[in-house]
């Protein structure tokens, strides 16, 4: 199964956070998991939305932190991939962390989900 994540932003995310738990829970059961922030989003000229998302990949982890560390990984800039291509997009942002710093993207994952 596909699942897609949506978090507020990749960088701010901690491996403490119950959505890195839960991903890396799914990659354990051999899911295909990828992490997205909400500011990832954009719309193709098709009229498809899509993600500039981020994979952890095929290898185990045992650690929230090694599996976090794996998704901001700088030479894993992540792809460019279709929600339409997505079995489950699970949102886990908090809108109130952006309502100070970025007010656009209170709303941002609700829209593109």
């Amino acid at each position: 199964m596909k699942i897609g994540f949506v978090i507020n932003s990749i960088a701010t995310e901690k491996p403490e956070y119950t959505t890195v738990r839960l991903a890396l829970a799914a990659a354990k059961k051999r899911h295909e998991v990828w992490m997205m922030g909400v500011d990832d989003f954009s719309h193709r000229l098709d009229g498809t939305v899509a993600a500039h998302a981020r994979s952890a990949g095929k290898k185990k982890y045992t650690s929230p932190t090694a599996f976090l560390e794996s998704i901001k990984d700088a030479e894993h800039s992540g792809e460019e991939i279709s929600i339409a291509d997505l079995d489950v997009l699970v949102m886990r942002n908090d809108p109130a962390d952006d309502m100070t710093e970025r007010p656009w993207a209170v709303t941002s994952g609700v829209l593109f989900a």
